[in-house]
């Protein structure tokens, strides 16, 4: 896996530009004057896409190699399904453990989770 820039990475409108901000959090510059720190996003949906974009790469902070993310989701499926309404797969405390897997799965999806 190649190395990126360390998280946390911003996001912001300039003018009718959507920028990500890769470098210093201060925000020292703008994009006309430090480019280099700067990644600009296109297109109809340009911040939509540049939100989601800043908010992936934040949450992956601390994953090696983020394509297990889906492998993350699946295993935690996998895990509420093993369930089946018993109250754990686990030998020890265990509620806890399937509530957590519920919640983040919902998450996950965008979902809400009581």
């Amino acid at each position: 896996m190649s190395k990126h820039t360390p998280e946390p990475w911003f996001g912001i409108r300039f003018g009718d530009l959507a920028m990500i901000h890769i470098n210093d959090p201060g925000l020292d510059g703008c994009p006309e004057d430090t480019p280099e720190e700067w990644a600009q996003v296109e297109g109809p949906t340009r911040y939509e896409n540049g939100a989601r974009i800043v908010a992936c790469v934040n949450a992956c902070e601390g994953i090696e190699d983020p394509s297990v993310v889906p492998d993350l989701v699946k295993a935690l499926e996998a895990l509420v399904r093993a369930d089946n309404g018993t109250g754990s797969i686990l030998r020890s405390s265990t509620e806890t453990w399937d509530d957590y897997a519920r919640a983040i799965l919902a998450k996950a999806r965008g979902e809400s989770h009581d």
